[in-house]
């Protein structure tokens, strides 16, 4: 990997970084908004544990993507590898013949 392409990688996964964190604090800042809307004025019917919930299994999807993902990458690389190999061997076996 060259260091040109090592900067492009770093670059995108601070971009990630970056975008979770504001999806993070927006979480926080809205659903803060909502739970007080909610408890101010119907605090009888809590509807705003939906909203949590929703959005909140969609900010787990995101962290898993951002700091989870090295599991999927390392995955995707061995699958590229062996991938390349099989059609390495192909073609030396066509060649051969």
């Amino acid at each position: 990997m060259t260091e040109t392409e090592r900067y492009q990688m770093a670059t995108k996964q601070v971009q990630k970084l970056k975008e979770f964190w504001i999806h993070l604090a927006a979480y926080v800042v809205v659903n803060a908004g909502l739970v007080t809307l909610n408890l101010v004025t119907q605090p009888d019917k809590l509807w705003v544990h939906w909203v949590l919930m929703g959005w909140g299994a969609g900010l787990l999807l995101n962290a898993f993507q951002v700091f989870g993902g090295g599991v999927a990458k390392k995955w995707e690389e061995k699958k590229i590898k062996e991938l390349v190999k099989r059609d390495e061997e192909k073609e030396a076996a066509r060649l051969k013949s």
